[in-house]
C-alpha cells in the first residue's frame, strides 16, 4: 500500500529519469496505471484488519451527519445511514471470512503435511525393520499400496484372483475397529455410547486418510472410499439419531456420494467390482445363507459366480482357480494384517521385545503365505479362455442374476405377507 500510495502521488512528477523514447509509452498508460493504483489502495483497504473495519463505521456516520445539515429530508438520511452500515458490515465480513479461508487453508496444508509425513514415517517403519518381500506384504495390506512391489508379487495376485484382497476395503477398517476395540471400553464407560461413536469415527477418518497418500478425494481409491463413507454413515445413523437403516440404501446413497465426488468412477472397473461385491453381500448371502447355511466356501463361491459376468466382459476369461484361493488365503492374509498393525503400534510404543516377536510371527506366517502363492500357481487349468460366443454367456450369467433375484423378491414378499397376517392375529387377540 505504501508503495502504491508512492507512485499514485508522484505519478505527475516522476522521480525517476525518464528516457526520452520512453515518454510517449509512459504518457498512454499514465491512466491506467493511476486506475491499477486506486485499485490496489482500495483494495488493501477492504482486506484490511479488524480495526480498520471497525473505523469505517464512525467515519460513515460523520458522513452522513454533514448530510443531515445539508439535507431537507430526515427520512432520506435515516435510510443512507442505515444503507451505510450495511454495508459497512459487509465489507467488515467479507474481510473477516477472507481471512477465515486464508486461515483455514493455511491449517489444511499443515494437516496434510503432517498426514504424509506420518505416512511415509510409518512405511519407513516396515521397509526399515523387514526384508522387500515381507515390507511389501505389510504396505500392501495395511495402506493398499503396491506402487513399489515386486512384477512377480503382483502377477501372482493378479493370476491367483487375490489382487481385491489388496486394495483396502470394509474388511481393513473393522479389522482395524475391532483391533482398537480395548481401548474403546474406558471411553464407552465413562462417556458413553455417543462418544465412543464419535471415536470410531475419527479413527475410520484418520485410517482413510493415511492410506489416501495423495490426500485427495477425487484420486482416491473406490474401495476405500466407499467402506469409509459406508462405515461413517452406518455409525452416525445408529449412535447420533438412532435411525433404522436399511444397508442396501446406504450402499445406494454411498454410490451417489462417490459419484459426486468422482463422476468418472463410474469407469472404474475398481468402482464397478467394490459395489457389485458389497451388493451380492447385501442383497444375495442372507437368501443363499438362509437356503444352504452359513459357510465360508459358500461365501466366496457366490461372490466370484456372481461377478463372473463382469470379469468376463473385460479379460475374456473365467478364473476357476480364484475360489478356491480365496478360501485357503483370506484367513491368512486378515492374520497378517492384524500382525501388521499390531508391529505398528507396539513399535510406535517403543517396546523392546514385543515388536520382534510380533516381527518373527509375521515373517513366518510370511513364508507360508507365498508358499501358498507358489502352489496355487502350479495348478493345471487355473483360468478358461473365452473368446467365442462370449456376450451368449454373459447373457446366460446374468440371466442367474435375474433367477435369483425373482427368488429373494418372492420370498421377503411371502415373509411380510406371514408378518402381516402375525400382526392382524395378535391384533384381534388383544381386542378379544
Amino acid at each position: 500500500m505504501q508503495n502504491f500510495k508512492l507512485i499514485l502521488n508522484t505519478r505527475n512528477k516522476p522521480f525517476f529519469p525518464i528516457i526520452i523514447q520512453k515518454k510517449r509509452e509512459y504518457s498512454q498508460n499514465k491512466s491506467k496505471n493511476e486506475n491499477i493504483a486506486k485499485s490496489a489502495i482500495d483494495a488493501g483497504e477492504c482486506i484490511g484488519d479488524l480495526a480498520s473495519f471497525l473505523g469505517v463505521l464512525p467515519r460513515a456516520r460523520e458522513y452522513y451527519k454533514h448530510i443531515q445539515n445539508i439535507s431537507a429530508s430526515k427520512v432520506n438520511v435515516q435510510v443512507l445511514e442505515i444503507a451505510g452500515s450495511v454495508k459497512s458490515f459487509m465489507n467488515g465480513l467479507k474481510v473477516l471470512v477472507s481471512l477465515l479461508i486464508n486461515s483455514l487453508k493455511y491449517r489444511f496444508f499443515i494437516f496434510k503435511n503432517f498426514a504424509v509425513i506420518m505416512r511415509e514415517k510409518l512405511i519407513w517403519l516396515l521397509e526399515e525393520n523387514f526384508s522387500s518381500r515381507e515390507a511389501t506384504l505389510g504396505k500392501a495390506f495395511v495402506f493398499a499400496d503396491l506402487s513399489s512391489a515386486p512384477e512377480s508379487i503382483y502377477h501372482s495376485f493378479k493370476v491367483i484372483g487375490i489382487l481385491h484382497l489388496v486394495a483396502a476395503s470394509s474388511a481393513n477398517i473393522y479389522l482395524i475397529l475391532d483391533f482398537f476395540q480395548p481401548l474403546f471400553f474406558p471411553l464407552e464407560y465413562l462417556f458413553g455410547q455417543k462418544c465412543l461413536c464419535f471415536a470410531k469415527i475419527v479413527l475410520v477418518i484418520a485410517y482413510f486418510i493415511l492410506i489416501n497418500g495423495h490426500f485427495n478425494l477425487i484420486d482416491s481409491s473406490p474401495s476405500i472410499l466407499r467402506a469409509s463413507l459406508s462405515v461413517i454413515l452406518i455409525l452416525a445413523a445408529a449412535s447420533f439419531f438412532n435411525l433404522a437403516f436399511n444397508r442396501l440404501n446406504v450402499l445406494l446413497l454411498v454410490g451417489i456420494l462417490c459419484l459426486l465426488i468422482n463422476p468418472l468412477y463410474i469407469q472404474s472397473l475398481g468402482f464397478q467390482l467394490s459395489f457389485l461385491a458389497s451388493y451380492i453381500i447385501l442383497f444375495y448371502w442372507p437368501f443363499v445363507q438362509k437356503k444352504l447355511g452359513k459357510s465360508n466356501i459358500i461365501l466366496n463361491s457366490l461372490i466370484q459366480i456372481l461377478m463372473w459376468p463382469l470379469l468376463l466382459f473385460y479379460f475374456a476369461d473365467i478364473n476357476l482357480i480364484a475360489i478356491p484361493a480365496n478360501i485357503i488365503v483370506t484367513p491368512l492374509v486378515e492374520f497378517l494384517t492384524v500382525l501388521y498393525f499390531l508391529f505398528i503400534f507396539l513399535k510406535n510404543l517403543r517396546l523392546a521385545f514385543l515388536p520382534d516377536f510380533i516381527g518373527s510371527l509375521i515373517y513366518k506366517a510370511c513364508n507360508i503365505f507365498f508358499q501358498l502363492l507358489a502352489n496355487l500357481e502350479k495348478l493345471p487349468a487355473k483360468a478358461i479362455q473365452i473368446n467365442d460366443n462370449k456376450y451368449w454367456i454373459i447373457s446366460s450369467l446374468f440371466l442367474i442374476h435375474l433367477v435369483l433375484m425373482y427368488l429373494i423378491l418372492r420370498d421377503k414378499k411371502l415373509t411380510n405377507q406371514k408378518n402381516k397376517y402375525r400382526i392382524f392375529a395378535k391384533w384381534s387377540n388383544w381386542q378379544a
